[in-house]
């Protein structure tokens, strides 16, 4: 039997936790497993970083694209880095949007 896992589900619940109302913060987080939304939020970014390296980031050779899913991915760790102010997410962001990006 072959599993189904849909691609943009980390993508999408990623954006869900960082894009919570501002509200949500002066109200005590629930916690899910032992963890906050925003530490889940963290450890998902962690890991689609670590899962994509640096195949967001275009090259001569590569298969990389700027579609919706590489800006929303992009934009959300943005969102995190107003949040907890990783520098990390930054760079990640940095280095796959500047990858499309030249001079001229």
């Amino acid at each position: 039997m072959k599993q189904f896992v849909c691609p943009f589900l980390g993508v999408m619940i990623l954006a869900t936790f960082c894009l919570v109302p501002v509200s949500y913060a002066t109200t005590p987080p629930q916690t899910f497993f032992g963890a906050s939304p925003l530490q889940w939020s963290q450890r998902l970014a962690n890991s689609e970083m670590a899962r994509r390296g640096d195949s967001l980031e275009w090259k001569p050779d590569g298969k990389a694209k700027w579609d919706y899913t590489t800006g929303l991915f992009t934009f959300t760790l943005l969102q995190l880095n107003g949040r907890v102010n990783n520098p990390h997410y930054v760079k990640f962001a940095k280095d796959a949007i500047g990858s499309f990006i030249t001079p001229d």
